[in-house]
């Protein structure tokens, strides 16, 4: 969501509209309780605009959100396909396409005070379960419903590989750990070429989901079929508190974005948006490894 969000207020930059968010936007992944009536991203970050959004009014738009036919082709053209990277704002263009998205982020990135609070005692939190100082490698370990839904699903093993590569050119050894596996947690906590750190949630209701995840002989990672346990589905069934879920997402992301160097996978947006913001916070592209696809796809296509 927050991939798109970043890609959407750059497209409609690029064609000269305004990007805003309609309340009730965000559904799955707020609850009325902690959001209210702002089912949006503007339920975890600070308005993006004092625009409203368009009103409908027999199936048209008010005046003030309407797009001549020009600019209306040139946004569906940027949004045809999925996210693009092949496009940037015109005073910008030398700085790269990634750069521009990363800096759209990093513009939505304004947590909403009561946000900044939870992330700021989460941070505290982390910095007491190891040393202090030093450079500090981001890791983004998914395995829960990314193992039953045809993605594949890396073992402790092979991250702890990529991150020994890291130590070996860059002298890290502070892992930041966000994983929805609690496996994973333990595994990275007991192993003593590392400092390992992670935040404190609860991961066993996404726990089942990957118990018994190993790669086979060969080191390739299993991929299994797709599956109804995908997470946004649970939370539509209501087995998982959507809100909770977020709030837990968007500390693990801030604490990311703080990192000096990145390991994940590009298929999952999770690991999209850790990066993008530590290359925003930094001003270039950080130190990374994808274990499974590229950022890009030939067509400029991301996702």
């Amino acid at each position: 969501t927050l991939h798109y969000a970043a890609h959407h207020l750059l497209a409609a930059s690029a064609a000269g509209a305004v990007y805003t968010l309609h309340a009730q936007s965000l559904l799955i992944w707020s609850t009325q309780k902690l959001c209210g009536r702002h089912r949006s991203l503007q339920c975890y970050f600070r308005p993006l605009t004092h625009c409203q959004p368009p009103t409908v009014v027999e199936g048209k738009r008010s005046g003030l959100f309407e797009m001549n036919g020009e600019l209306e082709a040139e946004a569906l053209r940027l949004g045809k396909g999925g996210i693009r990277d092949d496009f940037s704002l015109d005073s910008f263009q030398t700085l790269g396409s990634v750069w521009a998205l990363a800096h759209a982020l990093r513009f939505i990135w304004q947590p909403q005070p009561w946000l900044q609070r939870v992330v700021d005692r989460a941070r505290g939190e982390v910095r007491t379960r190891g040393a202090a100082g030093g450079l500090m490698l981001g890791m983004h370990v998914r395995h829960g419903d990314a193992c039953t839904s045809g993605r594949q699903c890396y073992p402790w093993a092979q991250y702890r590989r990529e991150a020994l590569r890291m130590t070996e050119r860059y002298g890290v050894t502070h892992i930041l750990l966000a994983t929805d596996s609690p496996e994973i947690v333990k595994e990275c906590l007991a192993d003593r070429s590392f400092v390992c750190r992670s935040t404190d949630h609860n991961r066993s209701s996404l726990a089942t989901m990957s118990n018994g995840i190993n790669a086979p002989p060969n080191g390739r990672p299993k991929r299994q079929p797709k599956s109804r346990n995908y997470i946004e589905n649970r939370i539509i069934k209501g087995e998982l508190d959507g809100g909770e879920l977020a709030v837990a997402a968007l500390v693990d992301l801030s604490l990311l974005g703080e990192c000096d160097m990145f390991i994940g996978t590009f298929s999952s947006s999770f690991s999209r948006v850790a990066f993008l913001l530590m290359h925003a916070r930094h001003e270039r592209p950080v130190p990374f490894i994808s274990l499974d696809t590229a950022w890009g796809r030939a067509d400029g296509g991301i996702i």
